[in-house]
């Protein structure tokens, strides 16, 4: 595929500039260990060890492998972590240089990208301005956000390759904008968001007759991905809300993102926004309002700027799904790396807007200046999301930072609480735990963690305890199951350590719990 051909050393220059400035901002991220759903869904995920699974990755859930089941269907996304396995094993160094490798690759499809629309230093201006958009911090330092960095990367190939086709009439660039669209749907399904834009592309500029001829195929491959992934996954149960609620919010979490995106301070690891209910809201009436001018707006200069109002739509179709339309998300009702799509589409129209403002007087009036004034808030961004990424580094960091953003949230507590386990600070772990008690948190999860603290520190009857009143809580979980396992082969319960995680092992074959506690057992019987 010829898409570099014809470029300048100047322009190579801007690329390897651009590859600078990400690894200097999020160098850091390599340091931080698996978070949150990395544990789970990577860490302790014995599924991903095995590389002849890939096809079984194919035909289950994003969840494969824990025991659980999800409504998404990421099959490539999920690959990329069983080759990260192959590759780095259980160190999350190697995990994350994969995303930090993919966020630069995406910034450079970006720039190439931008470049068929304004100047190239234009384009270098937007692909600097979302490499370090400190929203992005999310996306790159979470290794199970890579689906939003794969989506990303596949869904620009393909928008570019359009454009090349479009512009040289060559089928292969055709083939393999189809082709790079079918990858980034199995990344993600935000990847959707291209033959909307496609759509949008070709009627803004009179091309209407195009819409019917080109985009069929980009049509049908999502209708048959949409077949595939409602055979493969989960109902979607994420807390379903009525229409109303969904509406009210959507309109109110949209504003939030907006201000997130052209303001970006301020921004949460976990975000605790109210969940409206009924129109009648001053907040949620305002908000309704001043999207619909954005979008009538957008929709008068879209004869006149088809390539400015273009990043206006790409930002708001990607964003709808988060925005809590369809179902309001748990258990965070907003995150960063839902912005990360939208962002592509909000930078190609700053970059649009950079590129017309350079060719007018005013700037070249003013020109030192401004280019100083670009490059302080790009200094900026970088510095905040330098301090975004550390966050991320461990897990108590990670987790104090979110209580300290939503302390009344259980989930956050809980994993707050677990986080000073792994510190070692078992006894203010049992505080946070008695915490959620007396809040009214009556669930095994609670019991279980209280299990797992007193099992690190070596109280094994309390553990016992615990753990038994979690399994009552909740008989048939394969984690409990594991943990009791555990307990029981360091009480020396041989026989009955076995016989629990047999039982886990049936629920879950790919627990690594289970599985390490199995091992135990076997080593410990005489040969």
């Amino acid at each position: 595929m010829k898409l570099f051909l014809g470029v300048k050393k100047s322009e190579w220059l801007m690329v390897a500039a651009l590859m600078a400035l990400v690894a200097a901002v999020y160098g850091i991220s390599l340091r931080g260990v698996f978070l949150w759903d990395d544990v789970l869904f990577i860490e302790q995920n014995a599924f991903l060890h095995d590389v002849s699974n890939i096809p079984e990755i194919f035909a289950s859930d994003d969840a494969v492998g824990t025991g659980l089941r999800n409504p998404y269907y990421r099959p490539v996304t999920t690959a990329t972590f069983l080759m990260d396995h192959l590759f780095w094993g259980k160190n999350p160094a190697g995990y994350r240089a994969t995303n930090l490798l993919l966020h630069a690759a995406v910034c450079v499809a970006l720039f190439f990208t931008a470049k068929r629309f304004m100047g190239k230093w234009a384009a270098f201006l937007a692909a600097a301005i979302f490499s370090v958009h400190p929203a992005n911090s999310e996306p790159v330092a979470y290794i199970s956000a890579r689906a939003d960095l794969i989506c990303g990367l596949f869904v620009l190939l393909s928008f570019l390759n359009y454009l090349i086709y479009e512009e040289k009439e060559r089928g292969r660039n055709y083939a393999y904008s189809v082709l790079f669209f079918a990858v980034a749907l199995l990344s993600k399904i935000i990847a959707l968001v291209v033959p909307v834009v496609l759509a949008f592309w070709l009627f803004a500029r009179g091309k209407r007759g195009r819409i019917t001829t080109h985009l069929p195929l980009y049509v049908a491959i999502a209708a048959l991905f949409m077949i595939l992934r409602s055979s493969v996954t989960a109902v979607d149960t994420f807390h379903s809300h009525p229409l109303v609620t969904r509406l009210a919010s959507a309109g109110t979490y949209l504003v939030y993102y907006l201000r997130y995106s052209l303001l970006p301070f301020g921004l949460k690891v976990f975000y605790e926004e109210p969940i409206r209910t009924t129109f009648a809201d001053a907040f949620v009436i305002a908000s309704w309002a001043a999207l619909f001018l954005i979008w009538a707006t957008a929709y008068r200069l879209a004869r006149r700027f088809p390539e400015g109002v273009l990043g206006v739509v790409w930002y708001f179709t990607a964003l709808l799904p988060a925005s809590g339309v369809f179902m309001i998300l748990f258990p965070a009702v907003m995150a960063d790396r839902y912005l990360y799509i939208p962002l592509l589409g909000l930078s190609l129209t700053a970059g649009w807007m950079i590129d017309r403002f350079a060719r007018s007087g005013a700037y070249r009036k003013n020109r030192l200046q401004l280019k100083a004034c670009a490059a302080i808030c790009i200094a900026a961004a970088s510095i905040y999301t330098v301090t975004r990424v550390n966050v991320w580094g461990s897990k108590l960091s990670f987790w104090g930072k979110a209580v300290s953003e939503a302390p009344n949230v259980v989930l956050v507590l809980n994993n707050y609480g677990l986080a000073l386990i792994n510190a070692k600070r078992y006894f203010e772990a049992d505080s946070v735990f008695y915490q959620l008690k007396e809040m009214g948190d009556d669930d095994a999860h609670v019991d279980m963690s209280l299990a797992l603290s007193a099992m690190y520190r070596g109280d094994l009857d309390l553990a016992e305890s615990h753990i038994t009143t979690a399994l009552n809580k909740k008989p048939g979980n394969s984690w409990y199951l594991a943990v009791n396992g555990r307990i029981s082969f360091l009480k020396g319960n041989i026989p009955f350590a076995k016989y629990l995680t047999e039982a886990s092992l049936r629920l879950n074959p790919y627990g690594t719990e289970a599985l390490e506690t199995m091992e135990m057992i076997n080593n410990s019987q005489p040969r």
